[in-house]
């Protein structure tokens, strides 16, 4: 009887060591909204509740966490030209994020 509980116990604890074999960690759940800036060009905004980032033109730009303004303005240089980007289209850009987390 003592070796059948062993073996039970040896079994069960090998089933349960592969039972999570294949499972992936599916990360944050990202939100994902189309929009366009004011100087042109559509760009997409995506976030969970910890991190947001934009894609233009294929492109992936990584906002720090939630903070987005490096990434908004990185984002407009490339889609408006550097010569064109101001403040406001920088914020215009950052707002969009904002409404989604």
């Amino acid at each position: 009887m003592r070796n059948n509980k062993m073996l039970l116990f040896v079994c069960l604890v090998i089933v349960l060591s592969f039972s999570n074999c294949g499972a992936e960690d599916a990360g944050p759940k990202f939100t994902c909204v189309n929009d366009a800036p004011t100087c042109g060009g559509t760009f997409d905004t995506c976030c969970s509740s910890t991190q947001c980032y934009y894609e233009f033109n294929g492109k992936r730009y990584n906002c720090d966490g939630l903070d987005c303004t490096a990434a908004a303005t990185e984002l407009a240089e490339d889609a408006c030209g550097t010569a064109r980007v101001d403040q406001s289209e920088v914020e215009s850009i950052v707002s969009i994020a904002k409404k989604l987390n």
